[in-house]
């Protein structure tokens, strides 16, 4: 990912497998999230539904 994105990647070790990614929040990951506002709500109720397989 660019620099400049809310979000960065990297590849640590796994115990079970492969590396895998590992996603950290960069210094601009806050200021992206205050200007979601209302939407981040949203956003994070549907990701939790996919997630736990409920939509």
């Amino acid at each position: 990912m660019a620099q400049d994105a809310p979000v960065s990647t990297t590849w640590k070790p796994s115990d079970q497998g492969p590396e895998r990614k590992h996603y950290e929040p960069t210094c601009q990951g806050p200021d992206v999230l205050q200007a979601a506002g209302p939407y981040w709500c949203e956003l994070a109720t549907r990701v939790t539904a996919v997630m736990e397989g409920t939509t």
